[in-house]
């Protein structure tokens, strides 16, 4: 007799001989409400609704009637909350065009110095979009806030 088949002859007597166990889950306390695929009939109105959103906030980020520093804090502010919604991808040109006015109209100094909150905005969205802002001036706002507090 070969090792192969006394080989073959093992795995016989071990697939005959093998028990499945078996368990008995208790129902979900889900049911089925997760395993069913309900498809939404109304997917037109909600695509037609998010282009609309898309364009409403693309009016609001032009910056052609946006003139004063409250107006252009408004805008950091509203670019920055739609980064953080994570929808930024969709409005990428815009928000370039919105910063690079932003940049040129004050350059390296933010008009509103003794706000801290402020001026990190400006700071902070301004460095991630590649324009060259010194630190100098977060430094210089932190130190004006902490000598008047």
């Amino acid at each position: 007799m070969s090792i192969s088949s006394s080989v073959s002859a093992l795995n016989k007597s071990f697939k005959q001989n093998l028990v499945h166990n078996t368990v008995n889950f208790s129902p979900s306390i889900w049911g089925d409400q997760f395993l069913i695929y309900n498809e939404r009939k109304d997917i037109a109105c909600e695509e037609q609704l998010a282009r609309e959103l898309k364009e409403k906030v693309r009016k609001e980020l032009l910056v052609e009637g946006s003139t004063g520093p409250t107006q252009h804090m408004k805008l950091l502010e509203l670019i920055d909350v739609v980064q953080r919604l994570g929808v930024a991808y969709h409005l990428e040109d815009e928000i370039e065009e919105c910063l690079k006015h932003i940049y040129v109209t004050y350059g390296a100094k933010w008009i509103n110095e003794n706000n801290l909150e402020s001026t990190s905005l400006w700071f902070r969205l301004l460095r991630q979009h590649g324009f060259n802002v010194s630190s100098g001036i977060v430094l210089f706002a932190t130190n004006y806030l902490y000598v008047f507090k």
